[in-house]
């Protein structure tokens, strides 16, 4: 049989980042970002975007002020952001909603709470 993963979902992990249908990011001041390329960073992948009022000459002119006026334009870089590309990340395909994965997380998380309790005894002596 093939082991599958019941891992709890870890909702402070989750972000809800602003993309545009083209598959930019926003901004905090609802700009579209600029792609700005790709990173490798030992084993992740990073895209860069960057800000458009700095890197765009064209958008500068009709916006050449951030209306959040963010302490990174004020120094004159502009705002930029990271996004992680994930190779298929196994959290995406668990079924937390069924009553089977509720029922089998329930098991485990009650023989992690005996464990742990048990350590602790084991642990006075």
């Amino acid at each position: 049989t093939k082991v599958k993963p019941y891992i709890a979902r870890n909702l402070r992990r989750e972000k809800d980042l602003k993309v545009s249908p083209t598959g930019n990011r926003i901004c905090l001041a609802g700009f579209e970002m600029l792609y700005w390329g790709k990173y490798k960073e030992g084993n992740r992948t990073r895209v860069k975007f960057v800000c458009p009022i700095i890197h765009s000459k064209k958008f500068r002119k009709k916006h050449p002020f951030c209306p959040w006026m963010h302490p990174q334009f004020t120094k004159g870089t502009g705002c930029f952001a990271y996004t992680q590309v994930l190779s298929e990340d196994i959290r995406k395909q668990i079924a937390y909603g069924t009553p089977k994965f509720k029922k089998i997380y329930n098991l485990r998380s009650g023989c992690e709470r005996i464990f742990s309790r048990l350590l602790d005894l084991c642990m006075q002596n």
